[in-house]
């Protein structure tokens, strides 16, 4: 068991425990199970298998709950190549089947051949011109143009050009996903596993997002693995990344 999320929801205080099992690295037989607890985490019960298949690699489970509809979406990654999404009208009781959302979230002509999600949940933008979207981090990485890539199914290292993060998002209750902002695109900054937060603005009238990459591995960064940035626009853009070694 791996890369567990938390998922706190308002209603009746139940909380779910979203985790992958099976193998322990990045590849291999791995599937998504959960716990669930109705007493604000004291106790919970007993594992329930959410969604597996056999030979594929299912994991970096990444729940949102939405709060205009009560449901809670999951996003996760099939393979490190595709991404994939199912919803709970039950607070994980029970699931809808899932639906591949990679031509929407994925830019396959720019040669991605590793894409997660998270680890870790996303989040739904509470107040401003973006209310009620859903915005999940997800990272990526890309062929080098030098030889191409290896299989990411079977081996590694990987001869890839670059490391990136980058947010998916939906405005209609997870129903549509786009592609978001993409930070540490190549260059001196390269991205890595990320999650997302909101922050309240100034005036207490609209949310800001806070991207927050771990393990960056950019020329820039070198020796240094936490990174920062902002955005005002719903996670559509970020401003410049930012080195914190507080954290």
């Amino acid at each position: 068991i791996s890369l567990p999320s938390v998922l706190h929801s308002s209603q009746e205080g139940s909380d779910i425990v979203a985790t992958r099992f099976g193998s322990a690295g990045d590849h291999g037989q791995v599937g998504i199970a959960l716990r669930r607890s109705t007493d604000r985490g004291l106790t919970f019960l007993p594992r329930q298998d959410v969604w597996r298949e056999t030979n594929h690699t299912i994991g970096n489970p990444a729940p949102i709950w939405n709060r205009r509809t009560g449901e809670v979406v999951l996003l996760f990654s099939r393979d490190n190549k595709e991404v994939w999404v199912m919803s709970s009208k039950t607070r994980g009781r029970s699931w809808s089947k899932p639906r591949n959302i990679s031509a929407a979230t994925v830019p396959y002509a720019k040669d991605w051949e590793w894409v997660a999600t998270g680890p870790g949940g996303g989040v739904q933008i509470e107040r401003g011109p973006h209310a009620g979207r859903l915005v999940q981090c997800c990272d990526h990485m890309q062929c080098s143009s030098r030889g191409g890539c290896k299989d990411v199914t079977v081996q590694e290292p990987w001869n890839f050009s670059h490391k990136g993060s980058h947010t998916i998002f939906s405005d209609n209750d997870g129903l549509h996903w786009q592609l978001g902002a993409v930070v540490g695109n190549g260059g001196e900054v390269w991205g890595g596993e990320c999650s997302v937060a909101m922050q309240p603005s100034t005036d207490d009238k609209h949310d800001r997002l806070v991207m927050a990459i771990e393990r960056d591995k950019g020329a820039e960064f070198a020796g240094q693995d936490r990174a920062f940035a902002m955005s005002t626009s719903g996670g559509a853009s970020f401003e410049s990344l930012q080195w914190n070694d507080t954290v």
